[in-house]
């Protein structure tokens, strides 16, 4: 220790400043006098003596560190109480170590304003700012300095007039020298070495109050590398103690921080930070090249005395409460301690100056100089005392939380430390994988002393009651379960550790074994499922696995375990040893799920569904079965079983599609030895589909058509289906008018033999036998849901087979024999069935009936005519009321007007009438001269007829077709004064409203079409252009007008008044199918035709 007394001086003045070199060694001291000192503080003796450039007392000493271009120069400023800022460039005589100086200004103070507070980028704490700053930016004379403060430089100090004070050579790479300098009203960032370079002028930010003094710190961010780097956004811990030392931090609080953000850009990354504080506004700047930006900005409760940066993530401010504030660099407060100030205040505690004044004259304190930072530990400077307050390294900080008895703080601290998280860390690597490898051993280390700690407290705790245990059963069970209860925390706590830290074998070893010891290893086992349900826990070892299926196989919590293993890598158990304790266990949903995910292998776990699922001593056993069909539509979907895992490849589905129904359509039963099936099914041709029909047909079936949703799988050529019913394929001469046949080009399978059509032949096969009497499936076990049928295949049964089958026929993927044919057709056209099947489905009778006449209709398209019986089939659609299917058939024989009539019978749908009528006369404009005069006249008789089927598509129909005989049409309905009354009042309705929107049929959900793929059929490519067609009625009407006589509305006047008065019977209106609504009751004429536009 030394005096730092001025030595030219007898009396000594007071030290206003001083500043250490970065190496130590020297130390740069300012005089209340404007003296300046340079001492050798290794040999404890004067350096050099700086006398005569400052009057004013010294309030700012800076060294700029080593000039990197002659290691034998350094440079340092000076500024005084006036404003005078000097830059001194010292040469040193190394053998001698003498210095000399030339001193140079920078600014007079006179009108630049006085410096309240400066501060240096130093080279070796950061290289960035000088670097990457731009070499071509502008070189500025001193006066140009000057003028950024709002003022000039001077000349020369020390009678050196003319020499050139900056450089204009190129910067340097590594050169520094980055400083800024900060008025009342303005913050200048400069690079003062080599040459002169102006970064950035900051104003001084609004609401700030006159007076106060600026504070500034740099600070590097050091380079970060990607994903290893640690991340800055938790905990840290400080102390502002002299005599002892706090161990860790509270949670993060705000206080009563406010932050402003002014952009989102992250901190981290190769730059410097600029941190100034104005009152009780703090601001964090970004220096990136030659850059500077204001990234954070938030305001403090009481106003800063002095701000610093302990590491790159902690900055550290003192306040005018007494308080030491620490900050992230992006504004969250992490912590704040008080300093031991005595009755005297914050005054007693730091030392101040009041050289400044403010604009009014009145001195303002200013703590410049008063606090330091070196390493992890921050220096305050007092009256009397020395306060240093440091961060703990991060081992000291965790063992002060474990002696104080927060293991849970401890345990937070660890997992923050090796997320690389925490704040204020010190003596770590900086990359995240180093410091995870030298905090590990430390990690576990403290997890196992946290749990014999608990454990002795557990036990301890309750070893005080053993006497009540044995005489006190009730309280011997309480007791029982408030001890698993605490078992269970310290298990949770210790699982959750080692699963964040990714240390599950120790989890498995060590801790298990410490529970298994406190016989409490079920505990530990339940605590595990959570963790695997939610993936955290991806595999367990062989023996853990074991115990844990075994202690829940004695709760009875089979569904539990089944869930587990559904969450577990494969790859991490033990695969055979899985799979067997499934089987044992019966946990078949975990079974198919190893096999799939673990072999790709889809079929092993329907042959072990299969045979469980007919062995009939198991309990539940027909629940294996239905397993076995959502199992099946789940693979054919593309879909993962069980539920919830996502879906499969899509390059696998085609083979796994194939693969599947290959085994179902095994003629012989292949299934491995060790999985028996039923004799019952195995006796018969493909066993495997016959077990699922005779399990639930329509569930089966819908399965099935599951595999055939896309049309690659369905595909087949017109040729292949031609040559299967043995005919060549010939263009009619006229094509059915609403019916047309549609001719695709499809491609054929791989195997050349669509997979469609083996599946067609085995269910017809299936089909033959049972109408033979050579089908033999159990009865007797089976018991239907519905209720009312045991026997297979029943009559509902078999219409689900046959509308099965007819689908894919109609659809021309598959073919069937002429026979089959015949049972399909006279299955459709029957009715016997539909009467149960209305009061047992709650299907609607007419939406059955509908259904199948349309795949009736669909079957007839899709199949020659040569391969049916056009006569014997219509006598059963006639039979059936099949109005549209015995049309169809007159169209195929060219009785046209016979069709007609057919289609003039089907009320329910008239649309179809109007459409084949429309399109009729179209097509046969072009085809037969004749046989269109005949059909036209044939339509003009039946007019009566088509207004009671529909008025609106009547007068659609005449529109299109007949518009030029509109007046003999109304003529030829004077015998039918109702049915022209109807008509009129149509002609009105258009003539006032427009052309009706007319709804496209649609056939209601209630029957097996929509199940198997034939929702749509209903609706012809002639229908859809017979839709489209009317659709554009509107604007034709609109265009040309609808012409209304006097004479026609004078007729429609005087039938009005006739219907008034009685002439037309409700009756004979309702005969006429519509409600009396079309009548007009008690209407003023007048008013009617009031209110329809008049043509021009």
């Amino acid at each position: 220790a030394f005096t730092l007394g001025s030595p030219v001086e007898k009396s000594q003045p007071a030290v206003t400043s001083m500043c250490f070199n970065q190496q130590g060694d020297l130390l740069l001291v300012g005089y209340g006098n404007g003296s300046l000192t340079l001492w050798d503080l290794q040999r404890q003796t004067v350096a050099k003596i700086i006398t005569g450039e400052h009057s004013s007392p010294i309030v700012h000493t800076l060294f700029l560190g080593q000039d990197l271009q002659n290691a034998r120069q350094f440079k340092a400023i000076s500024g005084d109480s006036k404003g005078l800022v000097l830059l001194h460039t010292f040469v040193v005589l190394p053998l001698l170590r003498r210095f000399s100086v030339t001193t140079q200004c920078l600014f007079d103070g006179q009108r630049t304003g006085t410096v309240l507070s400066m501060s240096a980028l130093l080279v070796d704490e950061s290289q960035t700012g000088v670097s990457n700053a731009s070499h071509g930016g502008p070189s500025l004379s001193p006066g140009s300095l000057g003028s950024m403060m709002g003022g000039v430089v001077v000349g020369v100090v020390g009678g050196e007039t003319g020499k050139k004070l900056f450089s204009d050579s190129p910067p340097s790479e590594e050169a520094g020298g980055v400083v800024i300098f900060v008025t009342q009203q303005t913050a200048l960032v400069v690079r003062l070495t080599p040459s002169l370079e102006v970064y950035a002028k900051l104003s001084r930010p609004d609401g700030i109050r006159e007076g106060a003094m600026p504070y500034t710190a740099w600070r590097r961010i050091p380079n970060q590398h990607g994903s290893s780097s640690r991340k800055s956004n938790s905990n840290s811990t400080s102390n502002g103690n002299t005599d002892s030392e706090t161990s860790g931090l509270p949670p993060m609080q705000e206080g009563a921080l406010t932050k402003v953000s002014h952009d989102t850009e992250d901190l981290n990354g190769k730059a410097s930070l600029l941190a100034i504080t104005w009152d009780r506004k703090v601001q964090v700047a970004q220096l990136v090249k030659s850059e500077l930006q204001v990234r954070r900005e938030w305001n403090l409760d009481s106003t800063a005395l002095g701000v610093a940066w302990l590491d790159e993530q902690i900055l550290v401010i003192l306040t005018s409460k007494g308080q030491l504030c620490l900050f992230t660099k992006e504004g969250m407060e992490l912590d704040r301690s008080r300093l031991p100030i005595e009755d005297g205040g914050l005054d007693s505690a730091v030392i101040y100056h009041t050289y400044f004044v403010n604009s009014f004259g009145n001195p303002e304190k200013s703590y410049q100089n008063s606090i330091a930072v070196r390493g992890a530990a921050l220096y305050l400077l007092g009256p009397s005392q020395l306060f240093r307050s440091r961060l703990l390294p991060w081992k000291e900080r965790i063992q002060a939380l474990q002696d104080a008895g927060d293991w849970m703080g401890a345990l937070h601290l660890a997992m923050e430390l090796y997320d690389g998280n925490a704040q204020g860390v010190i003596g770590l690597p900086r990359t995240l994988d180093a410091l995870r490898e030298a905090i590990m051993p430390f990690l576990l280390q403290l997890l196992s002393a946290y749990v014999d700690e608990a454990f002795s407290y557990i036990s301890l705790a309750f070893s005080n009651q053993h006497g009540k245990l044995e005489a006190d059963v009730q309280i011997k069970d309480t007791v029982y379960v408030q001890i698993k209860e605490q078992f269970a925390r310290v298990g949770g706590v210790a699982i959750e550790f080692c699963v964040h830290i990714k240390k599950t074998d120790v989890l498995f070893d060590s801790i298990l074994s410490k529970f298994l010891g406190v016989q409490h290893g079920g505990t530990f086992l339940e605590l595990l499922e959570p963790y695997i349900l939610k993936d955290m826990l991806g595999g367990l070892p062989p023996e853990v696995m074991q115990a844990l299926v075994e202690h829940y196989s004695q709760k009875g919590w089979l569904q539990r375990i089944e869930q587990c293993v559904l969450h577990m890598d494969i790859a991490s158990l033990d695969f055979n040893q899985v799979v067997r304790l499934c089987r044992e266990h019966g946990l078949y949903s975990a079974l198919i799920y190893l096999f799939n995910r673990g072999l790709d292998d889809f079929k092993a776990p329907l042959e072990e569904l299969l045979a469980v699922a007919q062995d009939q001593k198991r309990p539940n056993a027909q629940a294996f079965g239905y397993k076995m069909l959502v199992y099946l539509k789940y693979c054919f979907l593309g879909l993962a079983f069980p539920p919830g895992h996502g879906n499969l490849p899509s390059d696998r589905l085609p083979s796994l599609r194939t693969n599947l129904m290959q085994f179902l359509l095994e003629r012989t039963s292949t299934v491995r030895s060790q999985f028996k099936i039923s004799s019952e099914f195995s006796s018969q041709p493909y066993p495997n589909l016959c077990y699922l029909l005779w399990l639930d047909t329509e569930a089966t079936l819908e399965v099935l058509n599951c595999a055939f949703l896309e049309e690659e799988y369905l595909k087949m050529k017109e040729t292949d289906l031609s040559s299967s019913y043995g005919i060549n394929s010939e263009k009619q001469k006229l094509k059915p008018a609403l019916h047309e046949t549609p001719s695709n080009e499809m491609e054929e399978f791989d195997n050349g033999f669509p997979l469609v059509q083996t599946l067609i032949n085995a269910l017809t096969e299936i089909l033959q036998m049972n109408f033979s009497g050579t089908l033999r499936l159990p009865n007797a076990e089976r018991l239907n849901s519905k209720g009312y049928d045991k026997v297979w295949p029943s009559r509902k049964d078999t219409g689900s087979l046959l509308e099965f089958i007819a689908c894919f026929v109609a659809c021309r993927h598959a073919t069937v024999s002429r026979g089959m044919l015949t049972h399909i057709i006279e299955y459709l056209a029957s009715k016997s069935d539909i009467a149960t099947r209305d009061t047992l489905d709650g299907c609607n009778g007419d939406n059955i009936s509908r259904g199948r006449e349309k795949l009736m209709i669909a079957l007839l398209k899709g199949v020659p005519e040569s391969e049916w019986d056009s006569a014997y089939t219509l006598e059963l659609a006639q039979k059936a009321q099949f109005y549209q299917v015995s049309s169809l058939i007159y169209m195929l024989k060219g009785e046209y007007i016979a069709a007609l009539d057919s289609y003039i019978k089907d009320v329910g749908e008239p649309v179809y009438a109007f459409a084949f009528i429309s399109n009729m006369l179209r097509q046969l404009a072009d085809v037969n001269a004749l046989t269109l005069t005949d059909f036209r006249s044939a339509v003009r008789r039946r007019i009566p007829d088509l207004i009671q089927l529909s008025r609106e598509s009547t007068f659609v129909l005449v529109l299109e077709h007949f518009d030029k005989e509109n007046q003999e049409i109304m003529s030829e309905l004077s015998p039918h004064p109702k049915l022209l009354f109807l008509y009129l009042k149509t002609i009105i309705d258009v003539r006032s409203h427009g052309v009706p929107k007319y709804p496209s049929p649609t056939l209601e959900n209630n029957s097996k079409i929509s199940l198997f793929g034939m929702k749509g059929l209903d609706q012809s490519k002639e229908l859809k252009g017979y839709l489209d067609r009317i659709s554009n009625l509107p604007e034709y009407v609109q265009r040309h007008g609808i012409e209304v006589t006097d004479e026609m509305a004078e007729l429609y006047l005087e039938m009005m008044d006739h219907s008034v008065h009685g002439f037309f019977s409700v009756d004979m209106t309702r005969s006429l199918g519509y409600a009396s609504k079309d009548l007009p009751e008690n209407d003023e004429p007048k008013n009617y035709w009031a209110s329809m536009p008049r043509e021009e």
